[in-house]
This record gives C-alpha cells, structure tokens and sequence, in this order.
C-alpha cells in the first residue's frame, strides 16, 4: 500500500510518461497541433506496444498513444476524448497518424524502477522541441499535489453527469471517510449526495 501509486489520466498507466513528456513540453513551448508535421514518442518496450493510431472504440483508444497526444494536442480533455465528435474528429485523427511510438532500449533497460519517456515534435518549419520525463507522474516517489487528485475526481464525476454540487459533496464525503464509524451511515449520505437513496442496504 505504502508503494502504490494513483492514475491522473484515464489510460493505460504504460502511456502515462509519453503524456508527461507532452505536457511538460507544453509547459514551455505554445505547441499549435495546426502546425506539427511530425512527433515521436522514444520510451520503454511495453509502452512502445501501444503505437496503433487507429483505435475503434473508447477502450482502444485508451491504449493508443498517438491517439491520446493529438487529443490533448487539440486541447481536448481525455475524459472526453472516447466517445463521440471529438473520439472521430478528423484533425485529431490525421495527426495522430504522424506521431510515431519506438522503443529505446535504454529505456527499456531502466525498468522497473524508472518508466521513461521521450516527446520530439518537428513543425512545418523544421523547428524541433522535445522534452524527456524519466518517469511517469503519480508514484509513490513523485505523489500528485491534492488539488491535481481532486480535479481528475471532479472529472471523473463530471463524465458521470454530476453537477458541481453533486461532485462537491460526493467528494467531501469522500474526504471524510476515514473518520467514519458507521460504514452504512456514511453510504446512505452518499447515496442521498447523487439522489440515489437506499445504497446502505444494498
């Protein structure tokens, strides 16, 4: 328990540092997916598996990592990203064809204690950034500020079509648990958060 580690995004955990990689380059490079012309991801062998661009349905599209950039490239939040227009946009397709996923094999040598990850983008103008994470975000060495975990449960609720005041309160309930003593009280309060009553007798 003391060694496990929390998924920020909702994708395979092995996709998880190419993601890293992508956005600590946005940190300091305004990327315009309009303007890329070609990307490659370098990292460890079993992510190096998830390189088909074309996935047909939202569990696929979870273990595709061209996929996932293009999308977050398009600005797009992955919650929203298997299902409907944005999972079929063309844009979001056509780009993730020209992000191309490799294994390097010094990532590779580096598990299982480190799960690297290398970005390299190339604009229309010839112009190269890259940025390389050697691990990826969340484990129990490099934990996520509480405000990050609490944003991706507010997104998760929010997929679940909660409104703000639903997520608040369901969250806060959650917080709240380690103080409960009575397991069936705490379910019907959250039961009572959704407007799903009778979850304590279930």
């Amino acid at each position: 328990m003391d060694k496990n580690y929390f998924k920020l995004y909702p994708s395979c955990r092995f996709s998880h540092s190419a993601i890293d990689a992508l956005l600590a380059l946005q940190k300091e490079e305004r990327l315009d997916a309009s303007q890329i012309a070609s990307a490659k991801v370098e990292t460890y062998s079993l992510a190096a598996r998830l390189n088909d661009p074309n996935p047909v349905n939202a569990l696929s599209a979870k273990f595709s990592i061209p996929f996932l950039l293009s999308a977050i490239l398009h600005g797009h939040s992955l919650y929203d990203s298997f299902a409907g227009e944005i999972f079929s946009d063309r844009s979001v397709r056509e780009l993730a064809q020209r992000i191309e996923v490799t294994e390097d094999p010094e990532m590779t040598a580096m598990l299982p204690n480190k799960r690297a990850a290398r970005f390299t983008v190339t604009d229309h103008q010839g112009v190269t950034y890259r940025a390389f994470v050697d691990a990826a975000s969340g484990n129990y060495d490099q934990p996520f500020p509480r405000e990050e975990l609490l944003g991706k449960f507010a997104s998760m609720l929010a997929v679940c079509v909660c409104s703000g005041d639903q997520t608040n309160e369901i969250i806060d309930q959650a917080l709240a648990l380690p103080d409960v003593n009575d397991f069936g009280e705490w379910l019907e309060r959250l039961a009572a958060s959704t407007g799903k009553r009778g979850a304590g007798s279930q």
